[in-house]
């Protein structure tokens, strides 16, 4: 039984429509596509917007269906199959939803850029992406999906661009894409956000090709911007057109859901806290939103703040609410908006399902038994990737340990009968981050193992989005179970961290001197609060049939090299990448070769990073990095010739390349100076004489000013406080409230204390329960 439910309804009210988007786009047509090899279009002229490196790309695009591979639903496309040369914007992925990706060749091969796995089919998308000199971009209806800086130079095929289709067969678009719009600059986020429901003049700066597919005839190819590009249709007849997108009037969309948090939920009521969106064309100052857990109504509310067109806000209840009842529960907000033009955009969810083992530790399911596999058909249910959405605590520095635990079992028709890849990958603000990989196993079953990813706590908080992925190419796969641990309670001496992604290479050539051989080098400079700096990274070598078998039994040296600006001499870190223990792999009963050394991994086992710690330097000490200079890290390939550079000869020969994944992790024993945090806390509440004491503190790095502190008893508010004041960091100070009680006492106090830009709205919450119990729900 749920411990507290408020129920109340606020009146809800119609949006105010009182600015519009300039130049709203009106209703036309869009070019339909049939996704066959033979059917696109070809922009001839438009090879030389390559050679300038900085480019925007943009469209509208509704498919019918996206395809089953990662490969298919081009969008744009130069790359060239002989060469790989070129870039490639795509949206295939897994059936019934599909995932944006940007891939360009560079002189270390192919970059890619992937945006969550979010795009259904039957609605319109607008995608952007931008390569701008070292930086490539993925924007999803405004949103940025996924950025990535590269250190070597883009590539470029010198072929013609291609709108719905590639240069390989079968890779087609099915459906409809309007207002494709090509820029010879990157824009911007501001820009792209701005500007993709408006109607272009044709002569705004940059821009070398617009196509509305508006008219009839040839008016549907013309090229409206001022330039020499023109389209040529590839296919049967006349270009087939569609209904087009246009930008709904009023669109409120409800987005992620950021608290509570899922061990905040489990302990009792909290404020939800949830990303609402004005997707449409006019400003909304009135917003209605609905509150349900399981299915049932629990709250209604309004968000009065007013948004403008493309404007987001993340709106915090004052009304605490128990999201879950029970073991397993779900949340669910949804706008109401009256006259709302996008439906498909109006509901988010957040699953809570979490355990709690005592002592201080506390476990969230994120994958249960999930079937990873492959089918060339397109069985929507069989998939490689999988994607989940938890809602993780705010402020992780109480937690010492974050451990990962990975499971794979068969399916009913048995595992996958060869060793793959995969990895867990952690998705938030546009940046993919691998935090643990693992081999599969020879047509067994194994785990779980157990991954540490303590590294990663400054960035496993609020909304996170998981993905995973076997490299199954086959029917048969596994079915995958990960589950995440937080541990409290242990010596903790440095709470405070910071991650910087350095190389991110799922497919690193090794041995070709076509390619550049050596990871660029990133310079580096540490906060003056850090005490630790650790170089963490996985790598795994694979390929076979080459010079010296490389790179999977290819046993070889690398080098972490730190060389201080200013400094003679260098910190190095010598790596021997090669393991060999796999005989003693405890996932037993394989097939296939799996008792080989290989470089740095195993079949059916987890991949272990290798991990450096780098001193900080103290005054007088030497060997050690100083957070005053900068410094350059490098990680030093050792040298190698492949002399049978030959491509993918059926299993027989495949080129040797690394996947690399490697960050730099800071630690600190000091929140001041090392990150920046909004934050106060309500520790407790108390019943004295009638009257409400709540006890505030600053738990953050700034100072607090004006609290607004609402007060419930028995479900229904009952006092609203405000209080013009400063809370220094570090301080707290108790607060006697205005209203007072006589007569029976209330069964459940509730108070809620509102700061303005607080970072984490899990610890606004206290409780006190039959007028002597004190409860935090942090």
């Amino acid at each position: 039984m749920c411990l507290l439910l408020f129920f109340f309804s606020l009146l809800l009210t119609r949006a105010l429509a009182q600015s519009t988007v300039r130049n709203a786009k009106t209703p036309g047509t869009g070019l339909r596509l049939s996704g066959a090899a033979d059917n696109y279009l070809t922009l001839l002229n438009s090879e030389a917007l390559e050679a300038g490196k900085t480019f925007t790309l943009e469209a509208w695009v509704k498919a019918d269906d996206w395809k089953n591979t990662h490969f298919a639903s081009t969008l744009f496309c130069t790359e060239d199959p002989e060469t790989n040369h070129g870039f490639v914007v795509r949206a295939g992925g897994n059936r019934p939803n599909a995932y944006p990706t940007l891939a360009l060749s560079t002189s270390e091969r192919e970059i890619k850029v992937r945006g969550p796995q979010t795009m259904t089919a039957g609605r319109w998308y607008h995608i952007a992406a931008v390569v701008n000199h070292q930086q490539v971009s993925l924007y999803v209806d405004g949103q940025l999906a996924g950025q990535r800086t590269i250190a070597s130079a883009y590539i470029p095929s010198g072929k013609q661009i291609r709108v719905g289709g590639a240069y390989y067969d079968n890779r087609g678009l099915t459906g409809l894409i309007d207002d494709v719009r090509i820029w010879n600059r990157s824009r911007t986020a501001a820009e792209i956000l701005r500007d993709r429901g408006i109607t272009l003049k044709g002569n705004e700066a940059g821009l070398v090709a617009w196509f509305p597919f508006d008219g009839t005839g040839s008016e549907v190819l013309k090229n409206k911007a001022k330039s020499a590009i023109t389209a040529e249709y590839a296919g049967s007849g006349e270009p087939a057109t569609g209904p087009g997108f246009t930008l709904a009037t009023q669109d409120a969309g409800v987005g992620q859901i950021e608290g509570p948090d899922v061990f905040t939920a489990r302990r009792g009521p909290g404020r939800i806290q949830v990303l609402v969106s004005n997707h449409g064309q006019t400003t909304l100052t009135q917003i209605p939103l609905a509150y349900a857990v399981n299915d049932q109504v629990v709250l209604r509310d309004t968000l009065t703040r007013t948004l403008a067109p493309g404007e987001s806000f993340l709106h915090k209840t004052t009304v605490p609410v128990n999201c879950a009842p029970k073991a397993v529960s779900q949340l669910t907000v949804y706008t109401t908006l009256p006259g709302d033009g996008l439906a498909a955009n109006d509901t988010a969810r957040a699953l809570y399902r979490a355990t709690d083992s005592g002592k201080g530790r506390q476990t969230v399911v994120v994958f249960d038994s999930i079937l990873h596999n492959y089918d060339r058909y397109g069985n929507p249910a069989n998939t490689q990737y999988h994607t989940r959405q938890v809602v993780l605590p705010q402020d992780n520095a109480r937690f010492s340990h974050i451990y990962m635990y990975v499971t794979l079992t068969c399916p009913a028709g048995g595992c996958g009968a060869e060793d793959a890849i995969g990895r867990i990958s952690l998705v938030k603000h546009g940046k993919w981050n691998e935090i643990g990989r693992f081999i599969t196993p020879y047509g067994v079953a194994c785990g779980p193992w157990t991954i540490d990813v303590t590294d990663f706590k400054s960035e496993l908080t609020g909304n996170c989005m998981l993905q995973s992925y076997i490299e199954a190419w086959w029917l048969k796969g596994w079915n995958l179970s990960v589950a995440l641990e937080f541990i409290e309670g242990e010596a903790n001496p440095l709470p405070y961290q910071k991650v910087t992604p350095l190389w991110q290479y799922d497919y690193f050539v090794y041995g070709d001197p076509t390619y550049c051989q050596q990871l660029t080098p990133f310079t580096y400079q540490a906060s003056t609060k850090a005490r630790q700096l650790t170089f963490r990274q996985t790598i795994t070598g694979h390929g076979q049939g080459n010079t010296d078998n490389g790179a999977e039994f290819s046993p070889k040296t690398h080098q972490l090299v730190l060389k201080q600006q200013g400094a003679a001499d260098s910190l190095a870190f010598k790596h021997i990448l090669w393991k060999t223990d796999c005989a003693q792999n405890p996932c037993s009963g394989q097939k296939g070769s799996f008792t080989y050394s290989r470089a740095g991994w195993c079949p059916g086992q987890d991949v272990r990073p290798w991990t450096a710690t780098i001193p900080i330097r103290q005054a007088g000490k030497q060997g050690s990095i100083s957070p005053t200079t900068p410094v350059t890290v490098a990680y030093r390939l050792q040298p190698y010739l492949n002399l049978k550079n030959k491509g993918y000869d059926d299993n027989r020969h495949i080129e040797p390349s690394y996947a690399i994944y490697g960050y730099l992790i800071e630690k600190s024993d000091s929140l001041a100076g090392f990150l920046t945090y909004h934050n106060v806390t309500c520790e407790s509440v108390k019943l004295l004489n009638g009257q409400l004491q709540v006890t505030v503190s600053n738990t953050g790095t700034e100072p607090v000013t004006n609290l607004t502190i609402y007060s419930y008893a028995d479900g229904v508010r009952t006092g609203l406080d405000t209080r013009q004041m400063v809370l220094k960091p570090n301080s707290r100070q108790t607060l006697v409230l205005a209203q007072k009680f006589s007569g029976k006492q209330p069964r459940a106090i509730a108070v809620v204390v509102n700061a303005p830009h607080d970072d984490n709205g899990n610890d606004d919450v206290a409780t006190l329960l039959n007028a002597a119990t004190v409860e935090r729900t942090n």
